[in-house]
């Protein structure tokens, strides 16, 4: 059986223990880059804020006026 599907980069990070979970590690995946694509509205803001936590920034988003002397 063949299987081919999309999922963004941020949810495959578990992905081989997923897989090898579900098939008793009997299944033989490959991984390819597709295509950059925009993050929905709805999920913007929560993956700006994840990122900026990650890389030890400040939580809020500069604005225009704080590189504005």
């Amino acid at each position: 059986m063949s299987i081919k599907g999309e999922i963004p980069v941020a949810e495959s990070t578990d992905l081989a223990d997923e897989m090898r979970s579900a098939t008793a590690g009997k299944a033989f995946w490959a991984t390819e880059f597709s295509r950059w694509a925009p993050v929905p509205e709805t999920l913007a803001m929560n993956v700006i804020v994840k990122i900026r936590e990650r890389k030890g920034l400040k939580l809020e988003i500069p604005r225009v006026e704080d590189f504005i002397e």
